[in-house]
């Protein structure tokens, strides 16, 4: 997957430290702008206090490609999200990127999309990538949405990140 300049489309979310607090997370302490805080009406799927949430820079040099979603409702809950190109086929189809965010609500213009990574027991990462979020960097608004297409995998490996955090 590539990144590149489509990280600039997050930094919108964290990018004038002076208005930052820190916030320790089970990933270190998170430089968070609580002005750019991102409200998600519905929350994460399955997830209590996951209505208002900020995006920090993943402390973990090893995972420095990542960030941090951390909700500001409840300090315990954080997600390590990883961006998601729209330019990077054949991931989603444009059909299937314009549909979800039509029905989010969230203009394609100002998306951005992550998926949130889970570390399993034997020390690889997954990402849900049946579930992304979608995030406008204009409003400050986002949203997880559940794609349709039932062959996009829910625990697709991410060799490059293997055994990276403890």
């Amino acid at each position: 997957m590539k990144i590149g300049a489509f990280m600039l489309n997050f930094e919108i979310f964290h990018n004038d430290t002076r208005k930052s607090i820190i916030i320790p997370s089970k990933f270190g302490d998170l430089q968070i702008n609580e002005d750019k805080a991102i409200k998600m009406p519905i929350g994460i799927i399955g997830v209590p206090n996951t209505n208002i949430l900020a995006l920090s820079v993943c402390p973990i040099p090893k995972l420095s490609q990542c960030f941090v979603l951390q909700s500001l409702q409840d300090r315990d809950t954080s997600f390590l999200i990883f961006p998601i190109s729209i330019h990077n086929p054949p991931l989603y189809s444009s059909a299937e990127l314009q549909n979800a965010s039509l029905s989010i609500g969230i203009s394609i213009q100002n998306v951005a999309i992550a998926t949130i990574l889970c570390k399993n027991q034997d020390g690889s990462i997954t990402a849900n990538l049946r579930a992304p979020l979608f995030f406008d960097t204009h409003d400050c608004v986002g949203a997880q949405f559940v794609m349709p297409n039932n062959k996009i995998p829910t625990s697709y490996p991410l060799d490059f990140l293997h055994n990276c955090y403890s």
